[in-house]
């Protein structure tokens, strides 16, 4: 662990409805409520050696522009995304860019559910501002799969017309 960083005291440990989360609904993730990723500023290549790079932005805050470059050193399919986040950009103040180790976990679940588990190594400044973006992320993450859910079973109930 690097020095001055510890682990989030409370590791984000959530049980996920439904199988692993779709690239829209990690799209949905990413980010507290009110920020957005621009679809052109979205590039993953997930594999050991690869990256995920995406930008925030904010319509509240015109400033706001964070660019997030996650170099990958380990991937394993469904299972685990781990490397090095590095946090750069117009950031929020008081927030100056840094790095952080990142390792995010998927678990199935006996209810056939995904818990997802995520930890992220940072100074003590930053853990709490974090912490807060984590939960408001899972929040968004919760209302983006209910509401995959509902779309999944109105479609369950569709009958086809006869030709």
């Amino acid at each position: 662990m690097p020095r001055g960083a510890r682990p989030c005291p409370q590791a984000a440990k959530r049980p996920l409805s439904g199988c692993c989360p779709t690239a829209a609904a990690l799209r949905g993730l990413r980010g507290p409520i009110g920020n957005s990723l621009p679809r052109d500023e979205i590039e993953f290549d997930v594999r050991p050696g690869g990256y995920q790079r995406w930008t925030e932005v904010n319509a509240a805050v015109p400033g706001l522009r964070v660019h997030i470059h996650v170099d990958l050193t380990d991937v394993a399919d469904g299972e685990l995304l781990e490397g090095v986040m590095h946090v750069s950009g117009r950031l929020q103040e008081g927030i100056e860019p840094f790095e952080t180790r990142l390792r995010v976990e998927f678990h199935d679940e006996a209810d056939g559910r995904t818990r997802l588990e995520i930890r992220q190594w940072l100074p003590e400044h930053l853990a709490h501002p974090s912490e807060a973006g984590w939960l408001q992320a899972f929040t968004k993450l919760d209302a983006t799969l209910m509401n995959a859910q509902t779309v999944a079973a109105d479609h369950r109930g569709v009958e086809a017309w006869p030709s």
